[in-house]
């Protein structure tokens, strides 16, 4: 190896590359042998004789799921019963999917993730139907990290009106961090249309 100095006389000198990837790289102090290193979402494979380079697939989206009510919810309290993944045309999940049980959603990995709630209210009382979308941390106690109201009618004509919410949850611990959905101010008149209504999971990145 040619040392070449800002000043003086330039150098002959031996370093050795006994390891595959090895790289001479220039400095200040003078040449030095390394190897890559990797980052964010990119891997680095050494090899004898050569270097691959290469995006992980950390870098996009990789859950999405999404569910559906099979019956109105006329009833308050905790939505326990009557889920189905989505079968809408054209939708299918993303990695495993959320786990579902008794109306407890259980993420498939841990990360940052988008709770979203797009629900058809019929509305035909002087009353706010509405869903919330509850959080525990600990897998015991729920507090409510979102509601999403639908639309007041004084008189009988009735009016069916979707509206729809997001919330972000960070997953730290898939055994302790999980959502639920509840509803309030409902009954046979002011209720919630299975059509149209719809309770969608992605994961945004890892936390």
């Amino acid at each position: 190896v040619v040392i070449t100095q800002d000043s003086g006389t330039d150098t002959l000198s031996s370093v050795a590359m006994d390891a595959n990837g090895e790289l001479l790289i220039g400095g200040t102090s003078g040449p030095a042998v390394a190897t890559l290193t990797a980052g964010d979402n990119i891997t680095i494979t050494n090899s004898d004789g050569g270097i691959s380079i290469a995006a992980s697939s950390g870098g996009g989206i990789t859950e999405i799921d999404s569910f559906t009510i099979t019956s109105n919810v006329t009833g308050n309290g905790d939505l326990t019963s009557n889920w189905q993944r989505s079968t809408a045309s054209g939708f299918a999940k993303l990695g495993t999917g959320m786990a579902e049980t008794g109306g407890i959603f259980t993420f498939p990995s841990t990360g940052f993730y988008e709770v979203e709630a797009i629900v058809f209210f019929e509305s035909r009382s002087a009353s706010f139907p509405q869903i919330q979308i509850q959080v525990t941390t600990d897998n015991s106690s729920y507090s409510t990290a979102l509601t999403i109201f639908g639309g007041e009618r004084a008189n009988q004509g009735g009016t069916g009106v979707t509206h729809s919410g997001t919330t972000f949850v960070d997953v730290t611990d898939t055994t302790q961090v999980k959502v639920k959905f509840t509803s309030a101010n409902l009954n046979s008149t002011n209720y919630i249309d299975q059509s149209n209504t719809f309770f969608n999971f992605k994961k945004l990145g890892d936390t």
